[in-house]
């Protein structure tokens, strides 16, 4: 993974300012109450794009369902979701495959600002750009990632879906 870390990249009002559209169930008070640091990290390598975590939920071999069953139920990795491409629910499929289409139609390296909130085990989960990583990783195009990724307590009250970011069973 090519990266470079900064700590204390930005304030947690400078984070708000930058990525207003997070919509993950993320508590935007605690956050600003309890000043988490946030990293700014450039990531390069698709492996390490691979490895982030996305919004879309895994359980009981669907892929988002209407029922998930909650003790079987995780987090994808954006290169599970590729390769479970054919089972994404539309119209998530036909977005991700919308921004891969245009990212093949971009000058190379592909730049994106991305939210992210740290993981213990090292991870990172998408907070917002969740189709447009994914199609990033479907295009196969180069890319320079600037990510922002925030370090807090991983608790379901901080970020609801942070707690089912683990491994595949």
């Amino acid at each position: 993974m090519s990266t470079v870390s900064e700590p204390s990249a930005l304030s947690p009002q400078a984070f708000r300012a930058r990525f207003p559209e997070i919509t993950v169930g993320f508590n935007w008070k605690r956050f600003e109450t309890e000043n988490w640091p946030v990293t700014h990290i450039q990531v390069t390598d698709p492996a390490s794009l691979d490895s982030f975590h996305t919004f879309f939920r895994y359980s009981l071999g669907r892929i988002n369902g209407h029922f998930l069953h909650w003790l079987a139920m995780r987090q994808m990795r954006v290169g599970e979701v590729i390769a479970k491409l054919a089972r994404v629910p539309e119209p998530d499929r036909s977005s991700i495959s919308h921004f891969a289409d245009l990212y093949k139609r971009e000058k190379s390296p592909i730049p994106l600002d991305v939210p992210t909130f740290a993981l213990p085990d090292g991870g990172q989960y998408i907070m917002d750009l969740n189709h447009r990583l994914c199609g990033l990783a479907l295009s196969a195009m180069p890319f320079a990632l600037e990510i922002y990724s925030i370090a807090g307590p991983v608790e379901k009250d901080v970020l609801k879906d942070a707690t089912h970011c683990r491994p595949r069973p």
